[in-house]
Formats: C-alpha cells, structure tokens, sequence
C-alpha cells in the first residue's frame, strides 16, 4: 500500500510546469507584430498630398487662352453696325427737301425711337440733326 502513494504524487508535479511555459511564449508575439502596423499607413498618408498639387496647376492655365479668343469677335461685329446705319441716315436727307413742312412732324416720333435702339452706334444720332439745320 505505501508504493503506490509515492507514484501520483511525482507524476501530478510534472503537469504544473508545462503549461507555464507555454503561456509565456505567446505574449511576446503580438508585441511585434503591433509596431509594424503602425508604420505602413504613416507612408501611405504622405504619397497622396504631393499628386493633388500638381493637377491643380493645370487647370488655371487653360480657361486663360479661353477668355482671350472671346474678346476679339465682338470687335469685329460691332464695326459691322456702324456702317449700316450710316447709309440709312443718308436716304432721310433727300425727302426732306422735297417736302420740308409735311415731314418736319413725323421725324420728331422718329428720332426718339432710334436712341434707344442703336445704343452701340452713338455716332449715327448726332449726324442727322447737323444735316436738317442747315436745310
């Protein structure tokens, strides 16, 4: 009967060892593998600010060549207007003086109706009353 006491109690000493080492060998792991983390977004971060900078440096330069092709075409349609204007100031001379006092009264209604209309050709107006004066 005292053999078999002295068996268990060796074998029941052995069992505590080994499971305290095994749970010291997985703490140490993760410490690692969290530090790499870390640093692979703080590169990433960086790469994207320096692309933006360059397209917008691009677009500025485009509508400027845009807004210069604009001012030159209504030059070229505003001369157009003057020309025509003054070869129908003309054709009005000649009927005044065939009947000087039958047209006096119809030309004053129409002398205010083509000041507001030829507002880019101001140069027509002061014409026609320089001719009618001297008649």
């Amino acid at each position: 009967s005292q053999s078999l006491i002295t068996k268990p109690n060796i074998s029941s000493q052995s069992l505590i060892t080994k499971p305290n080492n095994s749970l010291q060998s997985l703490t140490t792991k993760p410490n690692i593998s969290s530090q790499s983390s870390t640093t692979k977004p703080n590169n990433s971060l960086q790469s994207l600010t320096t692309k933006p900078n360059i397209s917008s440096q691009s677009s500025t330069t485009k509508p400027n060549i845009s807004s210069q092709s604009l001012t030159t075409k209504p030059n070229i349609s505003s001369q157009s207007l003057i020309t025509k204007s003054n070869i129908s100031s003309q054709s009005l001379t000649t009927k005044h003086n065939n009947s000087s006092q039958s047209l006096i009264t119809k030309p004053n209604i129409s002398s205010q109706s083509s000041t507001t209309k030829p507002n880019i050709s101001s140069q027509s107006s002061t014409t026609k009353p320089n001719i009618s004066s001297q008649s």
